[in-house]
């Protein structure tokens, strides 16, 4: 009798296995597309948080730069020792003048000090920073009758005609409109001619509490030490406009800065929403240091820094299609030897 050997029926992937497999291959691609999308989302995240990072520590630079030069005078320690030689006031020399050293602007859209400035940010705050911290020459000899020679500081250092210059020593100090100036060699010449605009030379200048003073600076040119210097004003103003990035219907502000002589500098881009509190130290009741809003700083209270709080948009859009914003404030210290 034949025994018939067993045979084995091969027998491929029935329907049921199927599905199985495509099932579990389309949660894996799933979770694998999840996973690229949340660190695509993870990555721009950081990006928007690196450079939002990146500009506030402009901002923070910015602040603290424009605030070294505040009520500088030379080496005065007092503006009431300046005399104003200009036609125009003490309180009509705008940002040329010698204070308030730092100064917030609650309205700027409506302030005289920025009628010049074009697409200024509603509801954006502005700051005046006074002072004269350029260091231009220092006199050589002795002030003559109408004109004056000093040794430039630097290569850099430059005296022009119509330039507002405070004459300082540690004893007196007086703002005056440099005419017919002339350079060679490191050394400046330069005259103070009276003339008949709001910032040139008056016949009759005035003491800052309003005191005239007969004579100009040829009656004062004696009284000067002989190395007297002559400083340039770093009066600036920081504040927010629109932006040149902005385009469409869209609007985009900045952050700008203008110099007391110099053209107009968008510094940020991104910055809305601007305000300042001063921080001001009183003696009373102990001693403490406390903030304040514009326009309520008591007399008694000495400004020793300068708080700055905005929004800071990211640069790239948000998943919603629009800007996301953050919020962030900063406090920045003052001179010491700014008069409050």
């Amino acid at each position: 009798m034949k025994r018939l050997g067993s045979r084995r029926i091969a027998r491929g992937f029935g329907l049921l296995e199927l599905l199985v497999c495509l099932g579990l291959g389309l949660l894996l691609l799933m979770a694998v597309g999840h996973l690229l999308v949340s660190g695509k989302t993870v990555s721009r995240q950081l990006g928007q948080r690196a450079d939002q990072q990146e500009r506030l520590g402009l901002v923070t630079h910015i602040l603290s730069v424009a605030l070294k030069g505040a009520g500088h005078l030379g080496c005065l320690a007092r503006q009431e020792a300046v005399i104003n030689l200009l036609n125009s006031h003490w309180e009509g020399l705008g940002v040329l003048g010698t204070g308030p050293a730092v100064e917030i602007v609650a309205d700027p859209q409506n302030s005289a000090d920025f009628a010049d400035i074009d697409h200024l940010a509603e509801g954006s705050q502005a700051l005046i920073v006074r002072g004269y911290a350029r260091p231009l020459a220092r006199l050589n000899q002795p002030l003559g009758e109408d004109r004056g020679e000093g040794w430039l500081y630097d290569s850099g250092a430059r005296i022009d005609s119509g330039d507002v210059v405070l004459i300082s020593d540690c004893r007196q100090g007086a703002l005056f409109s440099a005419t017919s100036t002339w350079h060679s060699q490191g050394r400046v010449r330069f005259s103070w001619a009276v003339g008949t605009g709001d910032l040139d030379n008056a016949p009759v200048g005035e003491m800052f509490d309003g005191t005239p003073v007969v004579g100009g600076l040829s009656q004062l040119g004696e009284g000067f030490a002989a190395d007297a210097g002559l400083w340039g004003s770093s009066s600036l103003r920081l504040y927010v406009a629109e932006s040149r990035a902005s385009a469409g219907p869209l609007q985009t502000y900045g952050l700008w800065q203008k110099t007391a002589q110099g053209n107009a500098l968008e510094l940020v881009t991104g910055i809305d929403g601007l305000r300042f509190r001063y921080g001001a130290w009183r003696g009373s009741g102990g001693g403490h240091i406390g903030y304040f809003d514009p326009g309520h700083l008591p007399s008694d209270a000495r400004l020793v820094l300068l708080s700055m709080g905005f929004f800071l948009s990211s640069v790239q859009q948000g998943s919603d299609g629009g800007i996301t914003w953050r919020r962030a404030e900063i406090a920045v210290p003052l001179n010491a030897s700014a008069p409050p």
